[in-house]
């Protein structure tokens, strides 16, 4: 293992934090392994600077980049769809946060196709998110990385601003139609189309009927299917943008909650294809709030701002099941567990609940305890109020008396006066 250095701390002899730690790939595993056993306090290695392995490190940083310019604005209204299709269904754009996007896995593309500009540390990224994905630790979401990755092929082209409508559905169909494998499907979302031609119409009354139309007919065929075909979320996404010409009608998706969720990122491919002429004020400012995230600098030696790095991650999704490993690492949040897939691509993944049962089981005994505290108190006041209702019932009853009777204070206390006389002293004298 190799410990390295930042040159900005040279100054400072009595303090010199690590910068990066460098295992080999092929001691990766061991050398993890002993420092949970034999040095547990300095595991994870990530509490204290980023890990990366020597394989990773000549793949992506060894390499020159691609050259390929990219456009963070069109990838943060890709996020912005994601985050939208990940999160509750009852969450609108004007009280969404923007967390959300620090759990999206285009969130995490996006990053390192922003810092590292190559293809092929993106594909690594894609390709571990997916390992992760599967991993039953984690809640299963709702969308996969399989309906994803058209899309971003898409963004990833740096396709210009889509100025005509018909030009943008176009595009978005034949992207989704590039995935989809029934070709039934292809031509009914074509037909469909056409036969809603009033979606292109001046008039916004047109628009909407036009769209509930379509929208009636492509659920109707999902419900047969039993799934949601690429080119039926795709179609309900530039109908839902063709209805308000901008991202000002998104909310119309949520009325169809079996496709919501695959149609909300086509619906962010579509906003980003327009460009920021077609995103009302809630998107702008989302959508802007989420790109100043994903460019943010990047330097190697500043500390990773994740739970662990992907080589920890690997190494116990290999050496453990279940809680144990996971429960063991100090996280940002307790039912999530941030990873670093690539270096400066940070991406959160929430735990299910089986991964967080040992911290309910140790507050079950407290629970317990106080359910029996609260029944043995319980019994206690019931057996008082009998104990006095039974005294009551046994006490003597006197007869009533008339007048108020003297306790005897008179006879054993003197007088004010006659004392005040005893005591006096003539002062003359």
């Amino acid at each position: 293992m190799r410990v390295a250095f930042s040159r900005d701390n040279v100054a400072a002899l009595d303090y010199r934090p690590p910068a990066m730690f460098m295992l080999r790939q092929g001691d990766a595993a061991e050398t993890l392994s002993w420092l949970r056993v034999f040095a547990r306090e300095a595991f994870p290695l990530s509490q204290f600077a980023r890990v990366i392995t020597d394989t990773d490190w000549d793949a992506i940083f060894s390499k020159p980049s691609d050259g390929l310019s990219t456009r963070s604005d069109k990838w943060s209204s890709v996020v912005l769809g994601e985050a939208l299709a990940q999160g509750e269904s009852e969450i609108g754009l004007e009280s969404l946060p923007l967390s959300r996007a620090n759990a999206c896995f285009s969130a995490a593309i996006a990053r390192a196709n922003v810092i590292h500009d190559s293809y092929s540390v993106t594909r690594a990224c894609a390709e571990r998110m997916r390992f992760i994905a599967d991993d039953p630790r984690f809640v299963k979401r709702a969308v996969s990385i399989d309906t994803l990755v058209p899309i971003w092929a898409l963004v990833s082209a740096n396709i210009e601003d889509t100025t005509d409508l018909r030009e943008l559905v176009e595009v978005v169909l034949h992207a989704a139609e590039g995935i989809e494998n029934n070709p039934s499907n292809v031509a009914l979302a074509r037909n469909i189309l056409k036969s809603n031609a009033q979606l292109f119409s001046d008039s916004a009354e047109e628009r909407v009927v036009a769209f509930q139309r379509m929208a009636s007919e492509a659920v109707a065929n999902t419900a047969r299917s039993g799934k949601t075909p690429a080119t039926t979320a795709a179609l309900l996404a530039v109908g839902a943008f063709l209805v308000g010409r901008s991202t000002s009608h998104a909310f119309l998706l949520r009325k169809f909650p079996s496709v919501a969720s695959t149609a909300f990122v086509w619906f962010g491919l579509v906003a980003a294809l327009r460009g920021v002429r077609g995103w009302d004020p809630n998107w702008l400012r989302l959508a802007k709030g989420i790109e100043r995230q994903l460019r943010t600098s990047f330097d190697i030696q500043d500390p990773p701002a994740a739970d662990i790095c992907w080589t920890e991650y690997n190494w116990l999704s290999q050496s453990f099941s279940g809680t144990q490993g996971v429960s063991e690492i100090a996280r940002l949040f307790p039912k999530t567990l941030s990873i670093e897939v690539v270096p400066g691509a940070v991406c959160q993944f929430r735990l299910s609940a089986e991964s967080r049962a040992p911290q309910e089981v140790e507050r079950r005994p407290d629970a317990a305890r106080e359910s029996e505290i609260r029944q043995t108190l319980e019994q206690f006041i019931s057996l008082s109020s009998k104990a006095r209702a039974l005294l009551d019932s046994l006490a003597p009853k006197s007869p009533p008396t008339q007048g108020q009777p003297s306790l005897g204070f008179d006879e054993t206390i003197p007088s004010s006066k006659s004392k005040a006389k005893k005591g006096y002293k003539r002062l003359d004298k």
